[in-house]
């Protein structure tokens, strides 16, 4: 499990990283210089009244600029810290799971697919689109552990926008739709949650090993994301599996997750 939060926790820093370096590019090209420059012409006397004018118009716009860079910026460091934040909730949940104190809660789960993919990588996002269908907002309250779950989540939408790009570019936009009902009628108590994305599919020799620990159909895959999904919802008291029509068909990953009326908590079984 210790490989597995490794593999999350670097899909939660890369994000981060992505938005220094753009908050650093965007902060370099800050016109700071020329308003100095602006600003010592200025307050020159002998600066013609014309000048004076050109100046005072660059000032006001270069002033508007900055404003709104630091507006920009702002939000942008909101969402990084947020995104700390979620490391570190990772962090401490993993220190749970060490010590077998894990707590199993009540979730909103539409609620928590969107926190999570507000907390990816923009450019990742902007290969598909997610459609949450009414189904998952109508669905009972799921018993899982927060952050977890969240990480399950953010593998399979990760894996989802990935498929999607190695789908090809000449292909219909990229989609990964949510979709939610109880698992069937002999398991009430069991909530079926759909991903069904149209990226490049899977083969169907593939999908027997697909939750396996070390097995992998990317080419720069480390195998852990899944197997980790896999062993996560189990101790949860669910499951997953995937199905898929084969290659360039989509693909769906299959979470089964216990539902709930309780509004206690619990602790999750991790020994």
């Amino acid at each position: 499990m210790a490989r597995g939060a490794l593999h999350n926790i670097g899909n939660a820093i890369t994000p981060i990283g992505v938005k220094l370096i753009n908050l650093r590019r965007e902060l370099k090209q800050a016109p700071l210089a020329e308003m100095t420059m602006a600003g010592a012409e200025l307050a020159d006397p002998t600066t013609p009244a014309e000048r004076r004018t050109d100046l005072a118009r660059f000032a006001e716009l270069a002033g508007a600029e900055l404003a709104s860079l630091v507006e920009r910026t702002t939000d942008e460091l909101e969402t990084i810290r947020a995104q700390v934040d979620h490391v570190q909730m990772i962090l401490a949940d993993q220190r749970r799971f060490a010590k077998a104190q894990r707590t199993i809660e009540p979730l909103v789960l539409h609620r928590l697919i969107t926190e999570t993919a507000e907390l990816l990588p923009e450019e990742l996002l902007a290969r598909m689109r997610i459609e949450i269908d009414e189904s998952v907002a109508s669905l009972g309250r799921v018993a899982a552990t927060r952050v977890a779950l969240q990480q399950v989540i953010s593998n399979l939408l990760i894996n989802a926008a990935e498929a999607i790009a190695a789908g090809g570019q000449d292909r219909e936009p990229g989609l990964l739709r949510i979709t939610a009902d109880p698992a069937d009628p002999n398991q009430p108590q069991l909530a079926h949650v759909r991903f069904t994305d149209n990226g490049q599919g899977i083969p169907a020799e593939a999908l027997p090993r697909l939750f396996e620990r070390g097995f992998t159909s990317k080419a720069r895959g480390s195998g852990i994301g899944l197997h980790w999904c896999a062993n996560t919802m189990a101790a949860m008291g669910g499951r997953t599996f995937a199905t898929s029509a084969g290659p360039g068909r989509g693909a769906c990953v299959h979470l089964l997750l216990p539902l709930t009326d309780q509004h206690e908590s619990f602790t999750e079984a991790t020994a």
